[in-house]
């Protein structure tokens, strides 16, 4: 038996296992997917995705890291804080809902998995890299706090707080009630803001 893309380079049978996986896991979740059926749907063998990527956990880390790549380097860059903690949290709701309207079906499944159970495979996967995330966000009210000394002692729960409201919205942005523009953006951040300067 050989793959129905054996004449194309092994570079495009590893995308294609990654899209395979993506929309398989996106639809039904991970663990109610096999290696089979990822196979089936990429149109290679189970030789090629082990070769690829060792596991069907390999497969789905290689999907985060991959997937993540554009939202880590821009969120690097959104949380850049200057002084002006209101524009930088514009920056960094723009550049959440920008990546997660793009990459619907992938960060839906990033979300599904983060909130796995805490003892599973793909929840650990998800959290260690979002962690990531937290951080940078974390840091942008540590260094807020010189100029907003009441931040003081809250800088973790803003930084959770702020992406938990920015994942709240995502639904309604998905489904059409909410559009990804600046008002929204705004009324986030307001949103957020209540109450945090007082």
């Amino acid at each position: 038996h050989t793959d129905r893309y054996s004449t194309i380079r092994p570079m495009d049978a590893r995308t294609l296992v990654l899209e395979s996986a993506l929309r398989l896991f996106s639809e039904r979740g991970y663990d109610a997917v096999g290696v089979q059926e990822i196979v089936e749907g990429a149109g290679v063998t189970k030789p090629t995705l082990y070769h690829h990527f060792k596991s069907k956990q390999g497969l789905f880390e290689t999907l985060l890291d991959e997937r993540l790549r554009p939202l880590d380097e821009a969120l690097l860059a959104a949380c850049d804080y200057q002084g002006d903690l209101p524009l930088t949290l514009e920056r960094i709701v723009t550049v959440y809902l920008d990546f997660a309207t793009r990459e619907r079906a992938f960060y839906q499944l990033l979300l599904s998995t983060y909130y796995a159970p805490f003892d599973n495979a793909v929840h650990k996967a998800a959290a260690s890299r979002l962690q990531r995330h937290f951080a940078l966000v974390e840091d942008v009210f540590v260094r807020a706090v010189r100029g907003h000394g009441n931040l003081r002692g809250k800088q973790q729960r803003l930084g959770v707080s702020l992406l938990g409201l920015i994942n709240s919205f995502l639904p309604l942005v998905w489904g059409g009630q909410e559009r990804n523009d600046g008002p929204l953006v705004h009324g986030i951040v307001k949103q957020f803001s209540y109450g945090i300067y007082a």
